[in-house]
């Protein structure tokens, strides 16, 4: 079969940026946001996917793809906008690649606080029994106080 194509604006390849943002991180996944625009004008492209590692995702009507990674990656995730074959789209656009940087995970200020609290409240009855039981021995067994 053959089927005559016709490339309209005498095929000008148009450059593309692509802006990966990270929505979400956890310990269970990633969720990432990619943004196609062309450079030029600022104007979505509809056309095409966005992958990043071993998935996937096309792009809906206002250039942008949403892919949940499921693990937790390393600090950085590349990905790549790969256009529509060129016998496919109307418009031709260039490859476009981006790098986004996953925010560290650490513990809120909240969480740290009361890990502090609840490790001074199990471990200062210890300490005290301790020291009440070489007081009351005069030193004699624990050795922690100088017994004269």
């Amino acid at each position: 079969q053959s089927e005559t194509i016709s490339v309209t604006d005498n095929g000008t390849v148009r450059d593309t940026t692509l802006e990966l943002t990270v929505l979400e991180a956890d310990s269970s996944g990633t969720l990432v946001q990619a943004t196609v625009t062309e450079t030029t004008t600022g104007d979505p492209v509809t056309t095409g996917r966005v992958d990043i590692g071993n998935q996937s995702a096309a792009l809906n009507a206002s250039g942008m793809a949403v892919l949940e990674l499921e693990k937790r990656p390393s600090s950085f995730i590349d990905g790549q906008y790969v256009p529509a074959d060129w016998w496919r789209a109307n418009q031709l656009y260039s490859a476009a690649e981006d790098r986004v940087t996953v925010p560290p995970n650490y513990p809120k200020f909240q969480k740290l606080v009361q890990l502090f609290l609840v490790t001074l409240l199990w471990f200062l009855p210890v300490a005290l029994a301790v020291y009440g039981f070489d007081y009351l021995t005069d030193g004699a067994v624990l050795g922690l106080r100088d017994h004269q």
